[in-house]
């Protein structure tokens, strides 16, 4: 918030506005990806507070009340844990605590899709064995689907 003092001595608060700066957040991050998510999840929280919401209304009663309207719309709980870790974040960075409070709705990680026989043959083809590094990326995708499939079967032996 800027202070302003007007002619008669008397301070003014002028509200600083929430979406330019939480944009201004996503921009300072390294990753491209990143600073395109956190973007995303501002404009979408911006619009749910509607009009030219200021960076006192990101608070733990408004978060809570987006994810709320996130969860009645269908959105999966990894999905709404991914917007509210950005808007955790952006309240970090702007010295606003207590906005992580707000906790995720709780969910199960979904197994990852396995590759049929085809697509790992596929896979383990790729790399360029006449080269150094195809032969790394080789090995380490041998190394990966040898764990992959130990790990299957340890798992398969344990049921």
């Amino acid at each position: 918030m800027i202070d302003d003092t007007t002619g008669g001595g008397q301070k003014q608060q002028n509200p600083t506005p929430l979406l330019p700066t939480m944009l201004e957040f996503a921009q300072a991050q390294r990753s491209l990806s990143t600073r395109r998510v956190y973007a995303s999840v501002y404009r979408s929280f911006a619009a749910f507070l509607g009009g030219n919401p200021t960076v006192e209304l990101l608070t733990p009663a408004t978060v809570t009340a987006y994810r709320d309207a996130l969860e009645r719309a269908g959105q999966r709980p990894a999905t709404i844990a991914t917007k509210l870790s950005a808007l955790r974040q952006v309240a970090e960075w702007l010295h606003l605590p207590d906005v992580r409070r707000v906790r995720t709705p709780p969910f199960e990680p979904t197994a990852p899709k396995t590759l049929s026989s085809a697509q790992l043959a596929r896979l383990i083809a790729t790399p360029d064995l006449s080269t150094q590094l195809g032969q790394r990326d080789y090995a380490i995708l041998v190394t990966l689907c040898d764990a992959w499939i130990s790990r299957r079967g340890a798992r398969r032996a344990d049921a």
